[in-house]
């Protein structure tokens, strides 16, 4: 209830001023008399002056926090609406001074990818515009004629030659020769393993010999990596990709010195050029009676030894017995003996002929050699040894060697002999050993050739290369003896009997003969013509 009574009674005056400070609490009792006019100023001065120009619209979203230094004056005119979507990055180099005009047009959606094909003609000059849009037409084809000229059609003899090495290219060499003036050309001097090194040449037109040489005898197939050989003359394969197994050479002839005219080449007799000897019973060998480009003893008359099926034993002028040992086509045999005139024309006296003896190897053939032996006369034996050629693999193998046609009689002979380790030998006579000869007619009239090749001494014999001890756990009581006569082998009997790598416990109980690639084995009788 209101107080029946009032205070006492009010001030005169109301005070001028306000109270210089407020109270930090107000008080707890009203006054006695309230003031009769309020103060007339307000207690606290007011801000500072209002912004110049208010912005047209609140900030769409306001910053979490204040800038850390405030502008030094508003924005004179804000922007209209933020930005859709701020870029991922900035720019990773900004530019030196802004873009003083902006390009006309900006592009609406970058592609993702460039265009899959270019406009159809090409632009001579950039455009100050990007393409707004690829073309859909693909550049068209090219020029009719190419704007830098092939290479000029050989006019002579266009020869390719292509040698692929095998694991031993330090074996191998090979050269190509211009027969009517003597140039050469001759392989790289340092080989690289299985290696491709193929050459053309365009060259002279003239007759060509090319003659590729191992010199161990394996040729470069396919015991010790598989090289090959290919020779190409105007288009004409002279030489096949896969005569890899050439033994220690192969020579291949094409041309002739008739520059006048270059005819399609022969490098081997035809089968029609080849004669097939028959079996005469008065020299118990095969015999071609006839003067021909090649002769040989076929198929059929040296297959096999005398120890198993081979028609007509011993195959010899001389009863050169064969061994006793060996089972067909498991075992060493000779089986064919061809000779053949060298460049084409037929077998003459002073020129040069190649023999090529197909044989049976042992197991992988490392510890077989062939041995080549002439002889220039039938009625009075004389054998020369031209050389010999490891087998380089199991089973069949073909090897060959060339010697030049000696003077002394039409009717001559070549002898093969086959042997399991051992040294050359006319006769061998082990026990695995074959040997078979051919007799063939010969041109007596001298051979233009004869004055260009000279005498022609024979190809050394190269080592053999060293039996793997592995082999000696393939050798049965059959091959008994094969055990004992190695250098690597051991017969024992007992519980467990049979061949074992020799160890430096072990007594050798056979010759030692085949001591690796370093050895050297003596020839007999070197061939002169």
């Amino acid at each position: 209830a209101p107080t029946p009574s009032p205070t006492l009674a009010p001030t005169d005056a109301p005070t001028n001023k306000p109270t210089p400070a407020p109270t930090d609490t107000p008080t707890t009792e009203p006054t006695p008399m309230p003031t009769k006019q309020p103060t007339l100023p307000p207690t606290t001065p007011p801000t500072l002056p209002p912004t110049n120009t208010p912005t047209n619209q609140p900030t769409s979203a306001p910053t979490n926090a204040p800038s850390h230094p405030p502008t030094g004056a508003p924005t004179p005119s804000p922007t209209l609406a933020p930005t859709d979507a701020p870029t991922n990055k900035p720019t990773p180099a900004p530019t030196d001074a802004p873009t003083t005009e902006p390009i006309p047009m900006p592009t609406n959606i970058p592609t993702p990818a460039p265009s899959g094909a270019p406009t159809n003609p090409v632009t001579p000059v950039p455009t100050n515009q990007l393409t707004p849009a690829p073309t859909n037409a693909s550049t068209p084809g090219p020029t009719p004629q190419p704007t830098t000229p092939g290479p000029t059609p050989c006019t002579g003899a266009d020869i390719t030659v292509d040698v692929l090495t095998d694991n031993w290219p330090q074996e191998t060499a090979w050269t190509l020769t211009n027969t009517c003036t003597g140039a050469q050309i001759n392989s790289p001097t340092s080989l690289a393993r299985s290696t491709q090194y193929l050459n053309n040449y365009c060259l002279p037109a003239a007759q060509y010999t090319f003659e590729i040489t191992d010199t161990y005898g394996d040729g470069i197939c396919c015991s010790y990596g598989q090289g090959s050989v290919s020779v190409v003359y105007n288009g004409n394969q002279m030489l096949e990709e896969n005569a890899g197994a050439f033994g220690s050479s192969s020579i291949t002839t094409f041309g002739t010195c008739d520059s006048d005219s270059t005819p399609p080449p022969t490098p081997s007799p035809t089968p029609a050029d080849i004669t097939i000897a028959t079996f005469n019973p008065t020299l118990g060998v095969p015999k071609c009676s006839s003067i021909t480009a090649a002769c040989t003893s076929g198929s059929a008359l040296l297959d096999g030894t005398g120890g198993n099926q081979e028609p007509n034993p011993s195959n010899t002028l001389d009863e050169c017995i064969d061994g006793a040992n060996g089972k067909y086509h498991s075992d060493e045999s000779v089986d064919q003996i061809t000779v053949s005139a060298i460049g084409g024309g037929s077998l003459q006296a002073g020129a040069l002929a190649v023999i090529e003896a197909k044989v049976w190897a042992w197991s992988d053939g490392s510890q077989d050699m062939a041995d080549f032996y002439y002889s220039a006369s039938v009625d009075n034996l004389d054998w020369k040894l031209i050389g010999s050629r490891p087998a380089g693999g199991p089973d069949e193998r073909t090897l060959s060697i060339q010697y030049t046609l000696p003077s002394n009689s039409p009717l001559q002979a070549v002898r093969v002999s086959i042997r399991y380790q051992g040294s050359p030998n006319e006769c061998p006579g082990g026990a695995w050993d074959d040997s078979d000869d051919l007799v063939f007619a010969v041109d007596p009239t001298p051979a233009s050739l004869a004055a260009a090749a000279g005498t022609q001494a024979p190809i050394p014999v190269p080592p053999s290369k060293a039996m793997d001890s592995s082999q000696c756990a393939a050798i049965g009581e059959i091959d008994r003896k094969r055990c004992e006569e190695g250098t690597l082998c051991v017969w024992k009997n007992g519980r467990n009997k049979g061949c074992y790598p020799k160890t430096s416990g072990d007594t050798a109980k056979g010759k030692g003969k085949a001591k690796g690639k370093a050895n050297k084995v003596s020839t007999s009788d070197d061939h002169a013509a």
